[in-house]
């Protein structure tokens, strides 16, 4: 039974227009019935990557969207804006906007909610300190359904959702304390999460059915490690972040990926 996946590569605060031809000149074309590779750039870099999108077939995100649709917020970003320079997905909630930017669960709330109205596709990203993690896995999970409480909100009420079978939905499960550091869960803590992570979701649901759910995992994901993790029976996808940055990596990543969906 095929199996669809997801690999975001989140760019961060890295690579020029310089380095996007050669990036993709090594990468070659991502071409897969059920594996999707999205490449998140920085803003300004939207455009350019997106000259790539047909010959790689790549989808673009941003990795931040505004909470407000227009008017004196300098320095954002609108959806609607976003989608029509490319993007047809964001990131809402990273570790790195949460604690640097001040990102909090209800901005994020706002921020989802005003991607769904721009038609872009948002993957909210969750997921706990260390010392949250060593307080054991009752204390992961409330600290999870602080983050999640939101979204079940929007699924529930937002127009996106309603009428609907099967509306894609993605949720990242990021370890703060596992992003960039060499350090993960262990797979065993992985699929524990991002299952109780699903039931959490339905069970705040009205009608399930509405919603197709991929879950996605992210923190110090490598070539070596992705076949793991991605084995994993409730994991859809990874966001992956340094290793992104190497185009030949990252094949070798989304090639796993294809592989496992059964092409």
């Amino acid at each position: 039974m095929s199996k669809k996946f997801f690999i975001g590569a989140n760019w961060k605060l890295n690579l020029t227009k310089e380095d996007i031809a050669p990036f993709f000149s090594q990468l070659g074309p991502c071409a897969s019935n059920n594996s999707t590779l999205i490449i998140f750039p920085q803003m300004p870099l939207l455009s350019e990557v997106g000259r790539f999108h047909e010959t790689h077939h790549i989808e673009m995100g941003s990795q931040n969207s505004s909470a407000t649709a227009q008017g004196a917020f300098t320095g954002e970003s609108s959806p609607k804006t976003l989608k029509s320079i490319g993007a047809s997905w964001t990131l809402v909630g990273h570790s790195e906007r949460r604690s640097i930017f001040g990102d909090t669960d209800e901005s994020c709330k706002k921020k989802f909610e005003l991607a769904l109205d721009g038609v872009l596709n948002p993957i909210l990203c969750v997921g706990e300190e260390k010392k949250i993690r060593e307080q054991g896995f009752e204390a992961v999970k409330k600290f999870l359904e602080g983050q999640l409480n939101p979204l079940a909100e929007i699924l529930n009420t937002h127009p996106f959702f309603q009428g609907k079978v099967n509306a894609p939905l993605v949720v990242a499960y990021e370890p703060v304390w596992a992003i960039g550091t060499g350090l993960t869960p262990t797979l065993p803590e992985i699929e524990e999460t991002l299952s109780w992570i699903r039931s959490f979701i339905s069970s705040k649901m009205t009608t399930p059915e509405t919603v197709e759910l991929f879950l996605m995992y992210g923190g110090s994901v490598n070539r070596e490690n992705s076949k793991d993790f991605l084995s994993l029976p409730s994991c859809h996808g990874l966001l992956i972040g340094g290793a992104s940055l190497k185009a030949l990596d990252l094949r070798e990543i989304f090639h796993t990926s294809t592989l496992l969906s059964g092409h």
